[in-house]
């Protein structure tokens, strides 16, 4: 019994024993882990004191900026033939109903049928005129007209019908070729559409003065007149003044054809630019090829026309007066701006249109001089 009560406290005693051994080595890891994290924060806060080296930058390709794609320039176009031509002056007088008409009249002509909106009987009766086609669609003039020749009525319930003098298959072929001779001269002439009207007036003139000649032998009446100088190169005054207008019209400069019926009969051309009328008197201004450009009677006003000898008060615009011949007195057209009156003593020599100036010469003194047009 002794024995057993030993061995008992024996086993109770090393139990006890390994109990206080593990709590003190528990004590002693939680005291080393504590020192440990006081000597960490320790050098932490030693390093944060320690100015560091500044962080050497990573190295980046650069990479190009590519250069933005050009805008390409538009080069500036010649002029093809227009069949609408127009007049703002006109336009005075004629609406935009009897512009649509005529237009109709036209686009008609052109595709070869035989008739065409109209808006009105009276609005017929001027566009089918020999005048109105004369100036504004010169190849219709001879072969185009509003004179039945087949029974039929010429206008009706807003139809006026086509009339041709010739067959049509042969009107046709001459339809084209007047188109293309007209682009032709465009060409020739050198006109493109980045011109001023001003480029375009004096371009056109320096053509017509030297490719046109005068023709002596023409009957005094003749219809169709502008259409033969047109395609011959030679007329009387109204021939080529009505030429001279039409060809500007092309270039969409407001041109017309006017005319002197006092002891003189003279016709030549009446332009508008910025608003303001001229005289433009191309048939006395023609030349020989070789010749300098007169410019004389170029962009005249009306007392410089009536120091050439004409009585400014007759002057009339053909396409003005109605189909009985009575002018329209409500329309003014007037030639008071002496802008270009300088060069009425000059010869013409070149051009710098970068600049906006010609170079010219006086005719009295010999000496050249530069012309500022802008």
């Amino acid at each position: 019994m002794k024995r057993k009560t030993i061995i008992i406290l024996c086993a109770v005693f090393m139990a006890l024993s390994v109990l206080a051994s593990c709590k003190m080595s528990d004590t002693t890891q939680t005291k080393t882990d504590s020192k440990q994290n006081v000597q960490a924060d320790n050098n932490t806060s030693a390093e944060e004191d320690i100015p560091q080296e500044p962080a050497v930058p990573t190295a980046v390709t650069a990479t190009a900026t590519p250069e933005p794609t050009p805008v390409p320039t538009k080069e500036p176009e010649l002029y093809t033939f227009n069949p609408h031509v127009y007049s703002e002056k006109l336009s005075e007088i004629h609406n935009k109903k009897w512009w649509k008409s005529f237009y109709n009249l036209v686009d008609a002509v052109r595709n070869g049928e035989d008739s065409f909106e109209c808006h009105s009987k009276k609005a017929y009766d001027e566009i089918m005129d020999s005048v109105t086609l004369g100036d504004l669609y010169p190849v219709a003039c001879v072969w185009v007209t509003g004179e039945s020749n087949d029974g039929t009525v010429p206008y009706e319930d807003g139809i006026g019908r086509i009339y041709y003098t010739i067959p049509k298959k042969k009107f046709m072929k001459k339809l084209k070729k007047f188109e293309t001779e007209i682009e032709r001269m465009l060409a020739e002439s050198g006109i493109k559409d980045d011109y001023t009207d001003f480029e375009k007036c004096l371009a056109m003139y320096d053509y017509m003065t030297s490719h046109f000649e005068y023709d002596y032998d023409r009957p005094e009446f003749h219809y169709g007149a502008n259409y033969r100088t047109l395609m011959k190169k030679k007329g009387i005054c109204c021939d080529i003044g009505g030429a001279y207008a039409y060809m500007l019209m092309q270039c969409q400069v407001d041109a017309l054809e006017i005319q002197s019926y006092d002891d003189i009969y003279h016709a030549w051309t009446y332009v508008i630019i910025d608003g303001k009328g001229y005289h433009a008197d191309a048939t006395w201004g023609l030349r020989s090829e070789d010749t300098d450009l007169c410019l004389k009677y170029f962009m005249e006003t009306d007392k410089e026309r009536a120091n050439d000898g004409f009585d400014i008060s007759t002057l009339k615009i053909p396409l003005f007066m109605d189909v009985h011949g009575d002018i329209d007195k409500s329309v003014k057209y007037k030639a008071k701006d002496k802008k270009y009156s300088k060069l009425w003593e000059a010869d013409y020599l070149g051009i710098d249109r970068e600049k906006k100036v010609i170079s010219c010469r006086n005719v009295y003194t010999g000496e050249e001089f530069e012309f500022s047009y802008e």
